[in-house]
């Protein structure tokens, strides 16, 4: 979470109440004044929309229908002999 809403997150996305959350959560210890507080910063994202995500995977390829792929690829190594890719005609 500190990545995207902390301070030194990497938009530089500025919100002193959503920095102050943040701490207090790493705090708590009461499940529901945790809840409170997560729901708070869901509401202020959801808000001010700080970050648009496209995908959520880090093993996510994005490709056209036209991209003949080996088969020898696999979700452990995606990009297994991407030299040998090519488009198709």
């Amino acid at each position: 979470m500190t990545r995207y809403f902390g301070e030194d997150n990497i938009a530089n996305y500025k919100n002193n109440e959503a920095f102050e959350i943040l701490k207090d959560i790493y705090n708590i210890s009461d499940e529901k004044t945790f809840k409170e507080k997560y729901e708070k910063l869901q509401n202020m994202y959801e808000e001010e929309r700080p970050y648009i995500g496209l995908c959520f995977s880090k093993n996510t390829i994005i490709y056209t229908k036209s991209l003949s792929i080996p088969t020898n690829c696999s979700w452990f190594n995606m990009f297994y002999s991407i030299e040998n890719w090519s488009k198709r005609n």
